[in-house]
């Protein structure tokens, strides 16, 4: 096991990463332009997993983020997703549903990305934002708590729990985000 010294010099460095040293640029973003991108990155992965995933966005959206920032969210959400469903031994259906919509009159966007994976227990959904706070044995508990930390300084909100399979189609986990639109 790494030592606490290692395991902060690794936070730290990960952190580092994600915020990266640039000036946050927060303005309207294509949503299905970064959708894209996060795909084609997590593209090869998910091919080896054998890992489906859905996406239905309505045409052309843009949403006030910061680009950069908004890709590492996305890309967090969808890569923590992966982990789920490849933790989810006895899953039949591995698949990953991503879809968009306005709402409340258009001022906002809302982004729901639904797994197939082994979903939140209790503990989890209570901590899952929190700093630190991992339940699979790769990650170090900074990513979600970040993408929070993203998402507010945006003025938006993030959300975690398990999909209902009448309403979502499978159950594992679903992970929400509200944008403000442009």
């Amino acid at each position: 096991f790494p030592s606490h010294d290692t395991r902060a010099i690794s936070v730290i460095e990960n952190l580092r990463n994600f915020i990266v040293e640039r000036e946050v640029q927060i303005g309207p973003v294509s949503l299905n332009r970064i959708m894209q991108e996060v795909l084609a990155i997590t593209a090869s992965r998910a091919k080896t997993l054998d890992v489906q995933i859905a996406l239905k966005i309505d045409d052309e959206i843009l949403v006030m983020a910061d680009e950069h920032q908004l890709q590492r969210v996305l890309f967090n959400i969808v890569n923590n997703a992966l982990d789920a469903i490849e933790r989810n031994t006895d899953n039949k259906t591995k698949r990953i549903f991503i879809k968009t919509q306005y709402v409340q009159q258009k001022q906002f966007v809302l982004i729901k990305i639904i797994d197939s994976g082994v979903g939140l227990e209790a503990k989890d959904q209570a901590e899952i934002f929190e700093w630190l706070s991992t339940s699979s044995n790769k990650g170090m508990g900074i990513g979600l708590a970040l993408s929070k930390m993203l998402v507010e300084s945006w003025r938006g909100h993030i959300s975690a729990y398990n999909a209902d399979a009448k309403v979502d189609g499978f159950s594992g986990a679903v992970f929400e985000l509200k944008l403000q639109s442009t």
